[in-house]
């Protein structure tokens, strides 16, 4: 049997290193999805994470003297408003404008609100940060205001402040990066479903096309060795892909200017070693459902628009997790994906698990893998998968 299945996988080998496809997609996803984390933090550090006064743009900062003195203490380099202010608005040349109306004075001083416009276009990401600092100082002087004239009236500001609610967090930074690395996880449990997809789809559709599958099926040789021998190549440049994309990713996220945004992106050896042990054994499992469904198919092309829907399935807990709260649950550790999503997340915060998950979910991914295996090696034993393509 080691024979057979040495020689299965030998050949296999040798054709997948040769098929420029499959070493596309066991190594270009490793490279694509780490410079997608680096550019997707590196952007919103620069858009979310500025510490930096903005400049404002003000259009009538004659009606409110005060206002402006105020803003000028902290800084702020105080901009009039050209007289196409609000075209430079809608074409994205302008971020915010501040407009104070000609009644402002006389509202002011009423003791009435006195409307300011703050306007924006508040769909363009980019103008996000200075949008939400100017609401912020604007919001900060109205509290300032008021303050003043209730210790006018004799009235202390605590009075409308019954409650004095404080805030006590106990999550350490890594967890709170945690939150925000969770696409991480994703990316990892992606790779183990690319890298192999089309070593998968070559040594089943592609031979039945070629026509050499059905001299290999001659030879008096079981069925299940020839889906094992398979099974072993597929799962070489699944595991391979899903090890690079883990650790450019980590390099990508030392990389990444995530300190502006107050996360921690710089995972120690034992929490990449231990997420590589969690992700590596859905390798063998996303390499036999992919054997199975590209033995199902009639067609190379057939083939890929199957694969291409199973890439959706791992996805889904990924994002259940990222948009559900979830509380883990033993059982949740014996589903292949949702297992390794939770335990990739235990990781980056911090919170090592127990060996037991760990356990639970490598056998339940092993153990699908096998009726996986066991599965495709009884499909190439009938006469009709050997022809669908004929």
């Amino acid at each position: 049997m080691k024979s057979v299945v040495g020689a299965v996988a030998r050949v296999e080998w040798l054709s997948a290193v040769r098929d420029r496809r499959a070493l596309l997609s066991a190594l270009v996803f490793p490279l694509v999805g780490p410079v997608m984390i680096g550019f997707m933090f590196t952007g919103l550090a620069r858009t979310m994470g500025s510490g930096e006064a903005p400049a404002l743009t003000i259009r009538g900062g004659e009606h409110a003297p005060q206002l402006m003195s105020w803003l000028r203490g902290r800084g702020l380099q105080l901009h009039a408003a050209p007289t196409d202010a609000d075209a430079q608005v809608r074409d994205g040349r302008l971020d915010v404008l501040i407009v104070i109306k000609p009644d402002f004075p006389g509202d002011f001083v009423a003791g009435e609100p006195a409307e300011i416009e703050v306007i924006a276009d508040y769909a363009r990401t980019s103008s996000a940060a200075d949008v939400r600092r100017a609401q912020q100082l604007l919001r900060a002087y109205s509290g300032s205001v008021a303050s003043f004239r209730l210790l006018a009236r004799g009235i202390h500001p605590n009075v409308i402040s019954p409650i004095k609610l404080s805030e006590v967090d106990l999550a350490t930074p890594q967890k709170h990066s945690a939150n925000l690395l969770t696409v991480v996880p994703l990316f990892v449990i992606l790779a183990c479903f690319i890298g192999g997809m089309q070593v998968a789809i070559d040594s089943t559709a592609g031979e039945r096309e070629r026509g050499s599958l059905e001299a290999l099926l001659l030879n008096p040789v079981p069925r299940g060795q020839l889906a094992l021998g398979k099974w072993l190549v597929t799962t070489g440049f699944s595991a391979t892909s899903a090890v690079i994309t883990l650790l450019l990713s980590v390099l990508s996220l030392r990389l990444a200017p995530l300190e502006e945004l107050g996360v921690r992106g710089d995972l120690g050896v034992l929490q990449v070693v231990l997420i590589a042990m969690v992700v590596l054994p859905l390798a063998p499992l996303a390499s036999a459902a992919q054997l199975y469904v590209a033995t199902f198919a009639r067609s190379f092309k057939e083939a890929q628009t199957w694969l291409s829907v199973l890439l959706f399935l791992p996805m889904i807990p990924g994002v259940i997790a990222t948009i559900m709260p979830i509380r883990p649950s033993t059982w949740m550790f014996a589903v292949p994906a949702l297992s390794q999503q939770l335990l990739i997340t235990d990781a980056l915060r911090g919170e090592f698990p127990s060996s037991a998950m760990v356990v639970i979910a490598a056998v339940s991914s092993f153990a699908c893998a096998g009726v996986g295996v066991w599965a495709t090696g009884r499909m190439l034993s009938r006469e009709r998968i050997i022809f669908a393509g004929q």
